[in-house]
């Protein structure tokens, strides 16, 4: 097996401070959207599995996106960056434990579920009130 660090890697890895990574969910403030009805957060609030399948993790430089991670269990990701076509699962895995952005992106994710939680307290309050 060769130590040799992928091209794609080592462009992640010097260009990681100009990247900015950012959690995507639901639009949990859209009352009409289906995925955010109060059961679905209820679900959100209870199950962090639930929540995270309609989460995805975006990559931006320069306010473009150049990778989005579609999949965060199992790290399915798509590019079509010309310095990360063809990157491997393992380097993004590698960059992710190198810059901590499995830290970050789960407290990102607990204060989503917060906001969900929040959100649904306030539909709550919202629904005994009288116009």
């Amino acid at each position: 097996m060769s130590n040799s660090t992928s091209t794609q890697l080592k462009w992640l890895n010097s260009n990681h401070g100009a990247i900015e990574w950012r959690l995507v969910g639901p639009n949990i403030r859209n009352r009409f959207d289906s995925n955010v009805t109060p059961e679905r957060l209820e679900d959100y609030v209870r199950d962090r599995t639930a929540l995270m399948q309609e989460c995805s993790l975006q990559a931006l430089m320069d306010e473009t996106l150049i990778l989005k991670v579609t999949d965060l269990s199992a790290l399915t990701f798509e590019t079509i960056h010309p310095n990360l076509v063809g990157i491997e699962v393992q380097d993004l895995q590698s960059f992710f434990s190198t810059h901590s952005i499995l830290e970050k992106m789960t407290n990102d994710f607990k204060a989503l579920q917060s906001a969900c939680e929040q959100e649904l307290k306030n539909r709550e309050a919202d629904s005994g009130s009288s116009f």
